[in-house]
């Protein structure tokens, strides 16, 4: 019977979330290049006579204020922080994050509509792309858990903790 040792199995589990790591930054670039690009060709082609570099420079906020907000809650999630300021940043972040949705979707359907899509399914396009952006992200978060494996009869058996708690500053770990 051949056994697999721990450190086999961390290697291997490593070297899987890194190739995942590099797929999920890869995805989140190019959704957020179509995006870009969709918006940008929609203003493009909307735009009156003499603001068509307004429009096209106007174009880019909503896909990289999107990517931006994303990720910023992505950050925030991260680092379990907790309190009023906390949640109120989550919470801006999150109407930043859905008001560049929507107004990206709007440009990305309106775009497809223009393409020949019918109105009936022209908003899955948008979804496909600025869903694509947040699905990349919320990929890419769910790989920073810390995963420990144990050898259990033969098989590896998953087990996933949270990161360890910062260190206490001196003020908050005084002895009482």
């Amino acid at each position: 019977m051949r056994t697999t040792s721990v450190t086999q199995i961390d290697t291997e589990m490593a070297r899987q979330r890194r190739g995942a790591a590099r797929f999920f930054w890869l995805w989140l670039i190019v959704a957020t290049a179509m995006s870009v690009t969709g918006n940008v060709a929609h203003a493009l082609l909307h735009a009156q006579a003499g603001t068509v570099a307004l429009a096209a420079g106007a174009a880019l906020v909503p896909p990289l204020v999107l990517l931006a907000a994303l990720h910023s809650v992505a950050v925030l999630v991260r680092t379990r922080a907790g309190g009023l300021t906390y949640w109120c940043a989550l919470t801006m972040t999150l109407a930043l994050a859905s008001c560049a949705f929507v107004l990206s979707f709007d440009a990305l359907r309106s775009l497809a509509v223009t393409l020949g899509l019918p109105e009936t399914i022209a908003w899955l396009w948008p979804c496909a792309i600025d869903v694509a952006i947040a699905q990349a992200t919320l990929c890419l978060l769910s790989l920073n858990r810390r995963v420990t494996v144990a050898a259990v009869n033969g098989g590896a058996v998953e087990a996933v903790s949270t990161p360890a708690a910062p260190p206490c500053s001196p003020p908050r770990c005084a002895a009482p």
